[in-house]
């Protein structure tokens, strides 16, 4: 991981293993982005709720060239958030998601302007050269 990490926790006490189980998450993000700057986590526990019990917050700010990505634990699929773990897992899936999205858009864009200057149509299809 060659860009800096910085892992906030509110409401929450510090953990140092949760830092490094954050530092082992943000290490795979390299394998779907090698263009990011930097990386903070912020880690809420928002709410007492005593029916629920307490749900955790995750959200993950990334700088890449030219652009800064925001991502938030998701509503969760694989059951609630009382799990810290369960937490980070999602936000850093919905990182990945966002990640790949990113780097896919300049491929799109180019796909269209490689068609149009073809004269095919946008949709993405470019004939081979004969």
């Amino acid at each position: 991981m060659n860009y800096p990490l910085t892992v906030t926790f509110h409401n929450t006490r510090r953990s140092i293993r949760v830092e490094e189980e954050v530092a082992e998450f943000a290490e795979r993000l390299d394998k779907f982005h090698d263009r990011i700057q930097s990386c903070e986590v912020v880690i809420d526990k928002p709410h007492r709720q005593h029916n629920k019990g307490n749900e955790f917050h995750v959200r993950i700010l990334l700088s890449v060239p030219g652009q800064k990505l925001v991502v938030s634990s998701p509503t969760p699929k694989h059951g609630d958030h009382t799990s810290l773990h369960t937490a980070m897992r999602d936000a850093f899936e919905a990182a990945q998601r966002k990640l790949r999205s990113h780097r896919q858009k300049p491929r799109d864009r180019r796909l269209k302007a490689a068609a149009k200057e073809n004269g095919g149509s946008e949709g993405g299809f470019v004939p081979a050269p004969a």
